[in-house]
C-alpha cells in the first residue's frame, strides 16, 4: 500500500516505522523540521516538512509515491489539523482516511468532512485498563470474535505449572485441552509456541482460552486474579483523566494522587466519586497511608516513563497487588516488565492496532500489538479462495513465526489441534511475526488477483 502519515509524534513515528518494515510505501508529513529530520536519519521513509492539513503539501507528497495513495493516517495532536488533512486528502482523491480526534464534541459530522475512521488512542488505552482493573492479575486480556475467544497473558510466576515442561506434556498432565499457549516472549525475543517449547519463570506468556477458562488460564501461569475494588491513580495526562473517568463508570473505587491543586480540585469536581489527593505520589507515605494490598491497583499513567516506573516501584514494595505503568519506550517495557511492573500500556499500541487493520488486506476484523514485541494477533475471516481450506492444521505449511491461536466456527470457539480442519468461512485468529503477515494472508485469505 501507499501511505500518508501526517504527524511524526510519537504515534505516527510508531506506525511510519512499523509499516515501513512490513514493505508499504510511506510518506510523513511533519510540520517541525527538528522531528522530521531525526525520523528520516533513523527510518526508511521519505518526510516531507510542512503542514499536513494544506493540499500544497499533500500534493507533493501524493507525487513522490506517484500519484496513488491508498490511505491518509493523520495522527498530529491537534485534533483540527488532523481533520482538515483528512478533508483536504479526500478532495484529492484519496478516499481512505484515519484520523486521530480526541476531543469527543467534534467527532459528529466529520464523516461529511472526508474523515472515513475516527481514533482516540487515550480512549483505547482507558479501557484497556478497565479490564486490567476488572481481573486484576493479567497482563492482557483482549477479546476476539465478539468475545467468544480471549487471549490472556502474564508473567509465568514461580508457581506456575507451566515452568519446564514441554507444553505438549501439560495438557496431558492437566487433563484439560481448552487452552493453547501461542508464544512466550523471553528477553525481548517472542518464540511462537511449538509443542516441545518450555516456559521459564518471568517469561511473558499469551495464551488463548474460552471466557470461561481465564482463570484456569491464569492458574497455570501461577496468577491468583481477583477483582480489585480500589484504582489508584497517578500521572497528570489526558490519559490519567479519561481512566478516571471510565473506572467510575465500572463503579470501581478510584483514588488520584497529584502534587498539583488544580488539577486534583478538576478530577474531584469532573468525578464526584473519586478521590482526590494531593501530594507527591512517588513519596513512600503518600501511598503508605493508603494501606495499599491484595485488592488494589496501581496506575501510573503519567508522560514520564521513569516517575511511572519508580511510582509502581514504591507501590509493590508497600504491597499493592498490581501495578500498571505507561511506557512510551519498548526498551523500558522489556527491561521492567516483570520486575515491579505487573502490565505495561501504551497508546500508540493501541492506535497502531486500531489503524494496521486498515493496511492488512483481506477480511481482517482486528489487529493487536503488544508491548514488548513486534509480533501481532490478527483476527481474519477463511476465504473462498484459500489454499488451505479444507485442510488439516498439520497439513497447512505455517511460516515458522506464525500459529493459529484459535477458530470461531458457527458461532462456537475452537482451539486448533493437529487433526483440526479449516473451513471456509471460520474467523480465526493468528499470531504472527511481522515478516509473515503477508504469508498468512495469502494462506488464509486467498491471493489477490
Amino acid at each position: 500500500m501507499k501511505i500518508i502519515i501526517v504527524g511524526a509524534g510519537a504515534v505516527g513515528s510508531y506506525l511510519a516505522g512499523r509499516l515501513s518494515s512490513d514493505g508499504q510505501e510511506v510518506v510523513v508529513i511533519e510540520a517541525n523540521p527538528q522531528t522530521a529530520e531525526a525520523l528520516n536519519s533513523r527510518l526508511d521513509v521519505l518526510t516531507i516538512t510542512g503542514n499536513g492539513a494544506g493540499q500544497g503539501v499533500l500534493k507533493e507528497a501524493i507525487g513522490a509515491v506517484g500519484n496513488s495513495v491508498d490511505l491518509l493516517i493523520a495522527v498530529t495532536d491537534q485534533d483540527g489539523v488532523n481533520a482538515l488533512a483528512c478533508h483536504s486528502a479526500t478532495t484529492l482523491g484519496i478516499s481512505q482516511t484515519v484520523a486521530r480526534i480526541s476531543d469527543s464534541a467534534l467527532r459528529s459530522g466529520l464523516h461529511n468532512m472526508g474523515v472515513k475512521v475516527v481514533i482516540d488512542p487515550d480512549e483505547a488505552t482507558a479501557d484497556e485498563l478497565v479490564r486490567l482493573v476488572q481481573l486484576s492479575g493479567l497482563s492482557e486480556y483482549w477479546e476476539f470474535a465478539d468475545g467468544r475467544l480471549l487471549l490472556v497473558g502474564a508473567i509465568a510466576q514461580p508457581s506456575s505449572p507451566l515452568l519446564d515442561k514441554p507444553l505438549r506434556d501439560v495438557a496431558t498432565l492437566s487433563k484439560r485441552r481448552d487452552f493453547l499457549v501461542v508464544a512466550i516472549i523471553r528477553d525481548g525475543e517472542t518464540l511462537v509456541a511449538r509443542g516441545n517449547a518450555r516456559v521459564r519463570e518471568g517469561d511473558h506468556v499469551l495464551m488463548m482460552v474460552a471466557p470461561r477458562d481465564v482463570q484456569f488460564a491464569a492458574k497455570l501461569l501461577g496468577i491468583k486474579t481477583r477483582l480489585a475494588t480500589r484504582a489508584v491513580v497517578t500521572g497528570d495526562s489526558r490519559l490519567s483523566r479519561v481512566a478516571i473517568r471510565k473506572l467510575c463508570e465500572a463503579w470501581l473505587s478510584v483514588t488520584y494522587i497529584s502534587p498539583d491543586r488544580v488539577i486534583c480540585r478538576k478530577v474531584a469536581e469532573d468525578n464526584p466519586r473519586a478521590l482526590a489527593i494531593c501530594d507527591d505520589p512517588v513519596h513512600p507515605d503518600t501511598l503508605g497511608r493508603l494501606d495499599l494490598g491484595e485488592r488494589d491497583v496501581l496506575l501510573a499513567l503519567s508522560e514520564d516513563d521513569a516517575n511511572n516506573a519508580l511510582v509502581c516501584l514504591v507501590s509493590k514494595a508497600l504491597g499493592v497487588q498490581m501495578a500498571v505503568a505507561r511506557l512510551h519506550n519498548q526498551h523500558h517495557v522489556e527491561l521492567l516488565e516483570g520486575k515491579g511492573i505487573d502490565a505495561a500500556v501504551s497508546p500508540r499500541l493501541l492506535a497502531a492496532g486500531s489503524i494496521l487493520r486498515y493496511v492488512r488486506r483481506g477480511v481482517v476484523h482486528s489487529v493487536v500489538t503488544f508491548s514488548d514485541s513486534d509480533a501481532e494477533a490478527i483476527e481474519l475471516d477463511v476465504g473462498p479462495e484459500s489454499p488451505v481450506a479444507g485442510l488439516r492444521m498439520m497439513d497447512i505449511d505455517l511460516p515458522k513465526g506464525s500459529m493459529v491461536g484459535g477458530i470461531v466456527r458457527n458461532m462456537s470457539p475452537i482451539l486448533p489441534r493437529g487433526d483440526t480442519m479449516i473451513k471456509p468461512g471460520d474467523r480465526i485468529i493468528v499470531f504472527s511475526l511481522p515478516e509473515h503477515i503477508t504469508t498468512v494472508e495469502n494462506l488464509f485469505h486467498g491471493e489477490e488477483t
